[in-house]
C-alpha cells in the first residue's frame, strides 16, 4: 500500500487534520516534479525533433534544392549540369559530392578541406543506396512507395529520416533531423536516381525512334 493511498484514507477519516492535508499535498507535488523530470530526460530529444519542421523546394527544370528549417532557409544543394557532382551548403559546413561519370556506382563526399566524409554506394537495379561515413554508423537509403515520391534514410539506431515529395516541394520528418549530412545525402541520392531514370527513358526513346526510322 502506497503512502499516498494511506494518507488519502486517513484524510477521509480525519478531514480537519491539517498535518495530514499538508503531507498529502507534498506527495502530490513531489510526484508532479518527478513526472516532469522523466518527461524532460526521456522525451525532450524526440519533442525537439518533432518541433523542428524541415521543408525543401526544387525548380521543375533544374537541380537546385533550397532547404528550410522552421520557415528559414538553412541549406542549399546544387548539382552541376552535365554530371552528378554537387555542392551542399549547410549551417555547420559545406559538403562536396564527387561522382566519376553519370553512371558511376559510387559518389565520394568531401568537406572544404578535401577530407573524405563518406562514400555513397548505389544499387541501380533495386534503386537503393548505402552510405559509409567516417566515425559514424552507415546509412541505408531506399524508396518507400511505388510512385517514388517517398523515401527514407536511416542508420537503424539514432537517425531515421522520412522524405515526401510533391510537385517540386517536399518535407522531411523523423528522428535526429539535425543530422545535416544525413539530411542532405537523402536529397542527393533522390536527385541522383531521378537523373538516372530520365537518362534511361531518353535512351529508350532514342532507340525506339532509330528503329522506327
Amino acid at each position: 500500500m502506497s503512502a499516498g493511498f494511506f494518507l488519502s484514507e486517513l484524510l477521509k477519516k480525519h478531514p480537519s487534520n491539517q498535518i495530514t492535508r499538508k503531507m498529502l499535498c507534498n506527495i502530490k507535488v513531489n510526484w508532479h516534479f518527478q513526472l516532469k523530470a522523466l518527461v524532460t530526460i526521456y522525451l525532450k530529444p524526440y519533442l525537439k525533433n518533432m518541433e523542428k519542421v524541415v521543408n525543401w523546394t526544387k525548380g521543375i527544370f533544374d537541380s537546385a534544392y533550397q532547404i528550410f528549417c522552421n520557415g528559414q532557409i538553412c541549406g542549399n544543394l546544387m548539382f552541376e549540369s552535365w554530371n552528378n557532382n554537387a555542392l551542399g551548403i549547410m549551417s555547420q559546413k559545406n559538403y562536396h559530392f564527387k561522382c566519376n561519370g553519370l553512371f558511376n556506382t559510387t559518389t565520394t563526399i568531401f568537406d572544404d578541406s578535401h577530407a573524405i566524409l563518406g562514400i555513397i554506394h548505389f544499387n541501380f537495379w533495386q534503386l537503393k543506396a548505402s552510405v559509409s561515413l567516417k566515425d559514424e554508423n552507415p546509412l541505408s537509403w531506399n524508396y518507400t512507395n511505388g510512385w517514388l515520391s517517398k523515401w527514407n534514410i536511416s542508420n537503424f539506431q539514432n537517425t531515421n529520416l522520412q522524405y515526401t515529395a510533391s510537385s517540386g516541394t517536399g518535407t522531411v520528418v523523423g528522428q535526429n533531423i539535425d543530422h545535416e549530412l544525413a539530411l542532405i545525402v537523402g536529397l542527393y541520392i533522390k536527385e541522383f536516381f531521378a537523373r538516372i531514370l530520365v537518362a534511361f527513358i531518353m535512351f529508350v526513346a532514342i532507340m525506339v525512334a532509330v528503329r522506327g526510322v
